[in-house]
């Protein structure tokens, strides 16, 4: 891998702009460097899906807007490789926790889908084999 650095434009919604910019200014940090370790998070979920296995993992999903993200069909459609699934309300937000375990690809595209909604997500992956 190469140790250069390479350049490219990034749109983001103007609030979240404006809070990336907080957070640099009150650590007094580089607002690259931060750009840098989200998409070093986001690869980190997605990069184990490249390759077909079988692999288990957690997958977060919070919904700020207080829908049930289960009205997605989330749990019904991918109920093969949903091994537990939980829904917790923590003041005016949503939780839910899926324990996942079976076919990458499968997971991964519960996770797209997941990532496509209005919920924040995080998958965690837990091992593959």
């Amino acid at each position: 891998m190469s140790s250069g650095k390479r350049r490219f434009g990034v749109a983001l919604p103007s609030e979240l702009a404006d809070e990336l910019d907080s957070i640099v200014k009150a650590f007094n940090i580089d607002r690259s460097a931060v750009v840098e370790q989200a998409v070093r998070g986001f690869l980190a979920e997605v990069i184990h899906h490249r390759k077909p296995h079988k692999c288990t993992g957690v997958l977060l999903l919070f919904n700020r807007e207080h829908e049930e993200t289960s009205q997605l069909n989330f749990v019904n459609e991918y109920k093969d490789v949903i091994i537990s699934y939980t829904h917790h309300h923590i003041g005016a937000q949503c939780v839910e926790v899926l324990i996942v375990c079976g076919d990458s690809e499968i997971i991964a595209g519960l996770h797209m889908k997941a990532l496509k909604s209005k919920c924040d997500c995080r998958y965690i992956p837990l091992g593959h084999s």
